[in-house]
């Protein structure tokens, strides 16, 4: 199940950066 920690870590750095 690594698909769903490559997607967390792609949407903290999507939201990080969108801030």
């Amino acid at each position: 199940m690594a698909d769903i920690r490559i997607l967390a870590r792609s949407f903290r750095g999507f939201v990080v950066k969108h801030r």
